[in-house]
């Protein structure tokens, strides 16, 4: 897999203001939910859920940089 760490790492600004536990993946659709999107921030994982508005918000600008 080529990932780009940049795109992979987030930062306080990539937010965008939103605070990580509103971004984070609520396992609606169970283990093999397709739309989980997995970040580092902070050295940690944060699996966030694309069904989101914040999270479509902030993978946009992601992808814009």
């Amino acid at each position: 897999m080529n990932a780009n760490a940049r795109k992979l790492e987030l930062t306080e600004a990539d937010l965008l203001g939103h605070a990580p536990e509103a971004l984070e993946c609520n396992q609606c659709a169970g283990a093999f939910c397709g739309l989980r999107a997995g970040r580092v921030y902070k050295g940690k994982a944060l699996i966030m859920c694309s069904r989101k508005d914040e999270v479509k918000e902030v993978l946009a600008a992601l992808s814009r940089r």
